[in-house]
């Protein structure tokens, strides 16, 4: 008896040694129409983001996830194992749904995934799209914040942080993210507007609708000056579906209200 006592005592110094319970996910991909607005049938049943003290040399803070007593770690295919992440946030009110990106000492940006808890069970999901494209590494800006509540993911997602939702943002070419830079959205946010080298793309991320607008090379060469000049000649039009999209509107003299912009 005195054995099997020891025995216990000895496995549970080891597992506080341990540092507790641990779990390696593979992440899986984005599912269509997925929502992220878990409401748990407990109060157990959320994630939580605990900051890790450490030496960080990219100054940001670092944290390891947790699903009750549980630490999640990330196994995505041949990449070395995720245990910390950076850029971390809940992107629902009841903390079932957090976006991370992993910390590691790559040169490109780090990928991000989709942690979230459904059905009181604890899963991860790859916020990653493979790209082919020529510019990737000038156009792979990691997180890029469009407002309080909606930012960009690598151009390929956009994540609203109040409801749990995530679109996949349709490209350009199927094979590549798209090669440009966030440069507006429309009143109602819905449409996105991105810069690109020969010409403004337009694509409503909730219905998948797309416009490529040409306009004169020397704007796309100076965004800056690009900004007054389509807020002075280019309006929102809203097509037969309902959705927005920036138009020449052929009349320099239009008073442009400037809250349908944003640069």
């Amino acid at each position: 008896m005195k054995k099997v006592i020891f025995a216990l005592l000895l496995s549970t110094t080891l597992f506080a040694c341990s540092g507790g319970l641990e779990k390696t996910y593979t992440p899986r991909v984005l599912a269509a129409n997925e929502s992220f607005d878990e409401f748990p049938k407990s109060k157990k049943n959320v994630l939580t983001l605990v900051r890790v003290d450490s030496n960080r040399a990219d100054n940001q803070d670092h944290f390891v996830i947790k699903y009750k007593d549980t630490t999640i770690n990330i196994q995505d295919g041949k990449k070395p194992l995720a245990t910390l992440f950076k850029n971390a946030r809940f992107i629902n009110s009841q903390n079932t749904a957090a976006v991370v990106q992993v910390v590691d000492s790559s040169a490109m940006v780090s990928p991000f995934y989709l942690v979230v808890v459904k059905d009181g069970k604890s899963d991860v999901i790859s916020l990653d799209r493979p790209s082919t494209g020529k510019e990737d590494a000038k156009f792979t800006d990691g997180l890029v914040e469009l407002s309080r509540t909606n930012f960009v993911i690598n151009n390929d997602f956009i994540v609203n942080s109040v409801n749990g939702k995530v679109y996949p943002i349709k490209r350009q070419n199927d094979s590549e993210r798209i090669q440009g830079r966030f440069f507006m959205y429309s009143r109602d946010k819905t449409t996105l507007v991105f810069l690109t080298p020969s010409a403004l793309y337009q694509v409503n991320y909730r219905n998948g609708e797309t416009q490529t607008l040409q306009v004169p090379a020397s704007l796309l060469a100076e965004p800056d000056r690009a900004a007054g000049e389509i807020q002075q000649n280019y309006g929102w039009i809203t097509n037969a579906n309902g959705t927005p999209f920036l138009k020449y509107n052929g009349n320099p003299d239009r008073i442009v209200d400037i809250k349908e912009f944003k640069n």
